[in-house]
């Protein structure tokens, strides 16, 4: 049974990251992190700030990047996602990102 939950789960919690992620940056979410100049702000939203090669066109794979995905959840579960978002829709899909990724974690732990 828990194969059946992860199998549906995380292709969700994968489409929600995406579309919690993309909103998140469409509204300004990481121009405000990146304004952030002490020193932990700095070194622990670096996987969401950092800045691509001009030349690079593989732009996606700041979407993959595992400390990104780590890092916006914890922004999600304490709420910080939500603070910096506008709009009701940003935060409904940061904290449904948030739900269901819990949910993958607990299937796998109970599992």
């Amino acid at each position: 049974m828990s194969k059946v939950l992860l199998f549906i789960l995380v292709p969700l919690t994968f489409v929600s990251f995406i579309s919690a992620g993309g909103m998140f940056e469409s509204e300004g979410g990481i121009e405000k992190l990146r304004a952030k100049k002490d020193w932990f702000s700095r070194i622990f939203f670096y996987p969401l700030t950092y800045e691509h090669p001009e030349d690079w066109s593989h732009d996606i794979s700041r979407i993959l990047t595992i400390p990104m995905v780590a890092v916006f959840y914890l922004m999600s579960c304490v709420g910080y996602t939500q603070y910096l978002c506008t709009s009701i829709s940003s935060k409904v899909s940061s904290t449904i990102f948030a739900i269901m990724f819990s949910a993958c974690v607990y299937v796998v732990v109970a599992a």
